[in-house]
């Protein structure tokens, strides 16, 4: 979370803008999503405008979530309609691992990609 990111927030949240139909969140952009982080809520905003879906891995939900009560951001965006969990088998990890590849640049807590 402390590193520093090639990107501006303003250039990184115009790339994402341009590039994100979906998005597939690991563990560090859920926490990233929890601790209420610019730059993943601007890529998922431009996710959303632009249609995409949300994937959430199953593997990585277990990892963040603790108290749902507590835990409204992340609970709000997996009741999003476009939000799916997904469990993570081995042609899900192949997919996912495509999405993730197709991706520009380093996108530090949290990884997105165009679909």
């Amino acid at each position: 979370m402390g590193e520093k990111h090639a990107f501006g927030a303003k250039a990184w949240g115009q790339a994402a803008e341009r590039r994100v139909k979906g998005i597939v969140f690991d563990a560090g952009g859920l926490i990233a999503l929890e601790r209420n982080d610019r730059r993943v809520l601007l890529v998922l905003d431009a996710a959303l405008k632009e249609d995409g879906r949300v994937i959430v891995p199953a593997t990585a939900l277990a990892q963040v979530i603790r108290n749902p009560a507590r835990q409204v951001r992340l609970w709000r965006m997996l009741q999003f309609e476009r939000t799916e969990i997904i469990p993570l088998d081995g042609s899900d990890a192949q997919a996912v691992g495509a999405l993730l590849g197709k991706t520009a640049t380093a996108v530090g807590p949290l990884d997105s990609s165009v679909q």
